[in-house]
């Protein structure tokens, strides 16, 4: 096991963002509970932002390929909660759709079916 005793707290902290054993982590929050430091928390990717990726990186994807990739992500999560999130953000025939007005991007939408729609950046 290393020692990050003489690391200042700034390397300390960086360390424990990148990829260490549980046992480092544990160590290194250690010696920054010794030194008074708060550690902060990691912003987790959310239903929201993980919509926008989806459409952003596999485009042009449709809206039931985005439910099932949210349901394999968020298994803890209820399935139909994440379909309400999902048309209240993209799925409303009102254009512009609200993450197209929060983020200020513009979506290509075609409709496929009644329920189908695919949607990529323009």
């Amino acid at each position: 096991m290393k020692n990050y005793r003489h690391y200042s707290s700034r390397q300390l902290l960086k360390l424990l963002q990148g990829k260490r054993t549980k046992e480092e982590k544990n160590q290194i929050e250690l010696i920054l509970n010794d030194r008074k430091i708060t550690i902060p928390k990691l912003k987790k990717i959310g239903v929201i932002e993980t919509i926008f990726q989806l459409i952003k990186n596999e485009s042009p994807i449709s809206n039931l390929e985005i439910w099932d990739k949210l349901i394999q992500k968020f298994p803890e999560r209820n399935p139909e909660k994440m379909y309400n999130t999902l048309k209240l953000q993209i799925m409303t025939n009102k254009r512009p759709v609200m993450m197209e007005r929060v983020r200020n991007v513009e979506f290509v939408i075609e409709k496929r079916d009644t329920q189908i729609k695919i949607f990529s950046l323009k």
